[in-house]
């Protein structure tokens, strides 16, 4: 059975003792440490291990998977796992209208050598271009992180001006469901789909998980949490400046490493320099902070993030900030590696 692709549990946070609550932590940053990596019926028999360790309590799971999959509220309660319902797609004001589609729907996919035109098209605004994708044989997904609720509208007026058909097909963004209605030379519709089920009190229940889904775990897991539960690798996400990550970029394509590292090397050779700072100094050292930056994601040995998290504290810093100071004190020591061709 393919993998989740998101879930939580809803622990009773407020209602567990102190021990509970450390058992609770080090599981959590197991799950978080590979969210990835986990299948409806392996979460059912974790949420039945975790209520025979929690004394029996009521433990309740929201988990969205593939379009095979779909979306579940699991139930485990004295020890068993007791009820896994699963959530139906439904337009709005129409429960009796279901949505069930396939995984083979085509709507955002396109042959595999096509695909990066399409996406190069589409994010200049280049219909034209994207006009030479295929929707109808061959297909594989456009990458997942492309598709955002702000580009959606962009994205399915796009693809209804290529598909030859009247079209319908769902498409999901985080935890959200949607709609789309494609008609040829039509701006296409767009519905948000509501969670159903036939039992009002599973749907009530879990529409509430859901609305608390951000507050089911209260506790920001820091890299020692992750430690004590033996995870040994991290893989964490930094806002940076952008001309810092193409030149990380050029380091990772010379040296032929990887990005991680490459960070984690001028980590290495930046340490003595930022133990010798102090948080008035380290502002300084900053410098411009308006520039442009984007979203970098690097693995981490958990260790080093650990470092990472108490200069941040004893410098009053974010954690990106601290890596770009690493960068700024080791960028020089990298530089002197010859190249893989040398």
């Amino acid at each position: 059975m393919p993998n989740l692709r998101w879930f939580q549990i809803d622990w009773g946070w407020s209602d567990l003792g102190e021990s509970e609550r450390k058992r609770v932590r080090a599981r959590e940053a197991m799950l978080q440490s590979d969210p990835g990596s986990h299948s409806l019926d392996w979460l059912a028999g974790f949420l039945q291990r975790m209520s025979n360790e929690l004394r029996g309590r009521r433990l309740i799971a929201i988990a969205d998977g593939d379009f095979e999959i779909g979306r579940w509220l699991l139930i485990a309660e004295e020890g068993e796992s007791k009820e896994a319902i699963q959530i139906h797609d439904a337009v709005p004001g129409d429960k009796k209208r279901i949505i069930e589609l396939s995984e083979d729907a085509p709507l955002l996919r396109c042959k595999k050598e096509m695909t990066e035109r399409f996406v190069s098209a589409l994010k200049a605004g280049d219909y034209e271009e994207a006009d030479g994708a295929s929707f109808e044989d061959n297909l594989v997904p456009l990458p997942v992180d492309f598709v955002t609720r702000a580009n959606l509208n962009e994205i399915a007026n796009a693809a209804a001006a290529v598909v030859s058909e009247p079209l319908e097909t769902r498409v999901r963004i985080a935890e959200a469901h949607y709609l789309l209605r494609l008609i040829p030379g039509s701006l296409a519709e767009i519905v948000e789909l509501e969670p159903y089920i036939e039992n009002a009190e599973y749907l009530a229940l879990y529409n509430d998980v859901m609305k608390r889904a951000k507050e089911l775990f209260p506790v920001k897991l820091k890299a020692v949490d992750f430690l004590a539960a033996g995870v040994d690798r991290l893989a964490r996400a930094f806002q940076l400046p952008t001309s810092m990550i193409d030149e990380i970029l050029g380091h990772a394509a010379r040296l032929d490493r990887s990005l991680s590292w490459v960070i984690q090397r001028s980590w290495a050779e930046a340490t003595e320099a930022i133990d010798a700072l102090e948080a008035k100094g380290a502002a300084a050292a900053m410098g411009d902070s308006s520039v442009k930056k984007r979203r970098q994601v690097f693995h981490f040995p958990t260790r080093v993030l650990i470092t990472v998290e108490q200069q941040a504290s004893r410098l009053d810093l974010s954690h990106s900030s601290v890596l770009s100071l690493a960068w700024t004190y080791g960028r020089d020591a990298l530089a002197r590696i010859p190249s893989s061709t040398s």
